[in-house]
């Protein structure tokens, strides 16, 4: 399990790629030994909640230093600095013409720092071009962005007709990005089950339609009195104030309520992407299905102002499973390791040393050359040591909390989990295996004490007290 520890909280999920060796047997029963004569395990009946969001914030450091000379992905839980430029847009029948516009640029020293992704409302048209490669705030088509830090790249804004401010409202604003620094965070995905289980114990559903708030609508658009293409749908679905629907639609949508029919006569703008419509008047008769809003049932239900907050939250408790028991071991005392084991993984390390040196000097080095490379200063021997006495402090630890809290695994769990580690080959790698050639890669006991590891880690989360942790409702299964 050693040397894996950085994947496992970035994909939460298994990577055994790197995995050392751990075996149930070797002369050693983990299941019928007093571990209490090899192990002290640090205390782990609670921690606090401040602590974790600290070592989720440190493991996003870390994340973002080793990767700066690498790609990013921009996604909800990302908090970015970056260099910023703005300039207003003239285009005239020949040329295109950019003025700097000063309030909105910050690409000097006081650039934008600790931007939070995804946080603010108002922002949401800017965050999707920030992360996706569109020209234009609007556009709906976009892979998501490979960003590298300090390369720039840019898109455009049309700041609708209303905004505050006369001098650019209506103008098209090009925006010119340079990333400084991005610390990643853990994915929607990761927490999705998490976030169904809370709008299943609280729900979402509200009567007034507001800014922020998702409405499910039918509607048919006619014009001149006869229908036009694309201008029906039944159960759309669209973010009042995000920019699904034209300006003038999208606030005659305000203050109608659930169940309530109307007719939203309006005009589309004159630089409508469909040129057939633009600027032409058009009466749209409207069917509110549903009500609903994330921001509105957090602050009900929690003591979170938003769903950004909710989230955030959410990812630090997920970040805090995945490294829970690895802090536990990290923590714990070592009294003896058991001769039988020290010499079997210090001859598991000793074979591996020996295949890497042999791979390298194949590719031209010499056997000195190749340790130097592959272990520094301090050595393949100290290499050796120091891993196999970290692999077995873990299993010690892994199997003490089995014991503790009677945690038991099936073989139904084992397949469960073998069929899992199969398709993640697949959907990350592009690479098909079958259950049988990953147990002959790994052998079964070295996969079944890794998802031991990991079914232990899961358990002790469960069991610890969290003190200071907001309340979180969740449907009780």
């Amino acid at each position: 399990m050693r040397g894996i520890h950085m994947k496992k909280i970035v994909c939460l999920t298994l990577v055994l790629a790197a995995l050392t060796l751990i075996l149930c047997g070797c002369g050693f029963n983990y299941e019928k030994e007093d571990l209490t004569k090899y192990i002290k395990v640090a205390e782990h009946s609670s921690v606090k909640y401040e602590e974790l969001v600290e070592l989720y914030n440190e493991y996003r450091e870390q994340i973002s230093e080793t990767n700066k000379n690498g790609y990013f992905k921009i996604q909800n839980g990302c908090t970015v600095d970056f260099k910023i430029k703005a300039e207003v847009v003239e285009e005239a029948a020949d040329s295109v013409s950019y003025t700097r516009y000063e309030p909105w640029s910050r690409d000097g020293d006081d650039y934008v720092k600790g931007y939070e992704y995804g946080r603010y409302e108002a922002n949401v048209a800017f965050d999707t071009a920030l992360a996706y490669d569109v020209e234009n705030v609007t556009d709906s088509e976009g892979e998501e962005r490979s960003v590298q830090l300090g390369k720039e790249y840019s898109f455009t804004l049309n700041v609708p007709q209303t905004y505050e401010e006369e001098s650019i409202a209506g103008k098209k604003i090009r925006f010119t990005v340079s990333i400084v620094k991005i610390l990643p965070g853990i994915s929607d995905d990761a927490i999705y089950e998490m976030l169904t289980s809370f709008y299943n114990a609280c729900g979402d559903d509200k009567e007034t339609i507001e800014d922020g708030d998702w409405v499910v609508m039918s509607f048919k658009g006619r014009i001149d009195g006869y229908l036009f293409k694309g201008g029906s749908a039944d159960n759309y679905e669209v973010k009042i104030g995000a920019g699904y629907l034209f300006e003038e639609l999208d606030r005659a949508m305000l203050g109608h309520k659930k169940g309530e029919k109307f007719t939203a006569n309006v005009t589309f703008p004159e630089n409508y992407s469909d040129e057939e419509l633009a600027g032409k008047e058009a009466a749209f008769e409207i069917e509110v299905k549903n009500v609903y809003n994330a921001d509105y049932t957090v602050r009900n239900n929690t003591e979170f102002e938003s769903e950004w907050e909710l989230k955030e939250a959410m990812r630090v408790l997920n970040f805090a499973k995945s490294i829970m028991l690895d802090r536990v071991v990290s923590d714990s005392e070592v009294i003896e390791y058991p001769k039988n084991l020290l010499t079997q993984y210090e001859k598991h390390y000793k074979d591996e040393v020996a295949n890497m040196v042999a791979a390298y000097v194949n590719n031209g080095y010499t056997e000195e050359q190749a340790k130097n490379a592959l272990y520094g200063a301090g050595g393949a021997d100290a290499y050796i040591t120091n891993s196999a006495k970290a692999d077995i402090k873990e299993a010690l630890v892994a199997y003490s909390i089995k014991k503790e809290y009677n945690i038991d695994y099936t073989e139904q769990e084992y397949q469960e989990n073998l069929n899992g580690l199969r398709v993640y080959y697949y959907y990350y790698y592009n690479t098909t295996y079958t259950n049988a050639q990953i147990e002959a890669m790994y052998t079964k006991d070295i996969l079944k004490t890794q998802f031991i590891y990991r079914k232990c880690a899961d358990v002790l989360f469960e069991k610890m007290t969290v003190d200071g942790m907001p309340e979180i409702p969740q449907k009780a299964e």
